[in-house]
């Protein structure tokens, strides 16, 4: 199989559960009604783990994407890949567009990696250029370095975070409430968006320092829990230099002011544009990103940032 007949088994297939995901996106009873009438044992195997007390639940989950490949994570955090082999409504634009984007050759660098479903679906196409994964909480990279670390020697696994400084800095993890996304270096986000999180300290380096005797990145997927501007900060050479395609999530409202807008503009400073994603991965040019304005986030609140 070429690399864009692969690249169409796979569109073809994300559409699929693309589709799945928003029909199934109704919280009401009646959705769940329906959730139970499409999966039926699946649903109900599902809800009588989630219905075990914490200590009783399976510590590893294995589920399988939408291309068949094994990913493995918390039960908490599961519904969507367990059922649909894929990520929420939200982040369906984003799969599109990197499928449509990523080349053989690309160097990835998944910041924010989590449990690595970008990884894995980047690993799919990539067969040429490197894969780079970050991730900061030491709970979460071992799920993560279970399933890559023999992924072979184009992926790069990194129990790291990336800011604008390099040594330790406290790391705001809430793993253990089944909130690991949320896992951020900032203690005020934490505190709106964690119910409850644990304070610990994990290494940090910058971009620039992380790629001065690696190969630089041709694209970059950034989702760390409003840190995007520190991780910009701290990779100015390598962007001016090298201009990677940037997929950053931005927030919306009064914590996207204070905490993406910067982001966004120290990515206008050197000379990038603002694109939102439509529902089939197209990019819309948005010339003045503002995160009050909720017209942006038609599609989700992830948008791509590349130079002319």
């Amino acid at each position: 199989m070429t690399l864009e007949e692969k690249r169409l088994t796979l569109l073809t297939l994300a559409q699929a559960a693309s589709k799945h995901v928003f029909a199934a996106s109704d919280p009401s009873f009646k959705g769940k009604l329906k959730k139970l009438a499409d999966h039926g044992v699946r649903y109900l195997a599902y809800h009588t783990l989630m219905s075990l007390g914490k200590r009783w639940r399976p510590k590893n989950f294995r589920v399988q994407t939408f291309w068949q490949k094994e990913l493995l994570l918390s039960l908490e955090e599961a519904e969507s890949l367990y059922y649909y082999g894929t990520l929420s409504r939200e982040e369906q634009p984003s799969i599109l567009f990197l499928l449509e984007h990523l080349k053989e050759k690309d160097v990835f660098f998944d910041i924010g990696a989590h449990y690595g479903f970008y990884t894995s679906l980047a690993r799919e196409l990539i067969t040429q250029g490197e894969i780079h994964a970050f991730e900061p909480s030491p709970k979460i990279f071992q799920y993560l370095d279970a399933v890559f670390s023999g992924g072979g020697k184009n992926i790069f696994l990194n129990n790291v975070a990336l800011s604008d400084c390099k040594g330790s800095l406290p790391f705001f993890d809430g793993s253990a409430e089944g909130e690991s996304g949320s896992g951020t270096l900032l203690k005020n986000v934490a505190q709106q968006n964690i119910s409850t999180y644990q304070e610990i300290s994990v290494d940090v380096t910058t971009l620039d320092e992380y790629v001065r005797a690696r190969k630089h990145p041709t694209i970059i997927k950034l989702d760390v829990e409003g840190s995007e501007f520190n991780i910009i900060q701290g990779g100015q050479h390598t962007l001016e230099k090298s201009s990677p395609i940037i997929l950053m999530e931005v927030w919306r409202g009064k914590i996207g002011e204070k905490f993406s807008l910067p982001a966004i503009r120290a990515l206008y400073e050197l000379g990038y544009q603002s694109f939102g994603i439509t529902s089939s991965g197209e990019l819309v040019h948005i010339p003045n990103l503002v995160p009050s304005g909720d017209k942006n986030y038609a599609w989700g609140s992830n948008f791509v940032f590349k130079k002319k």
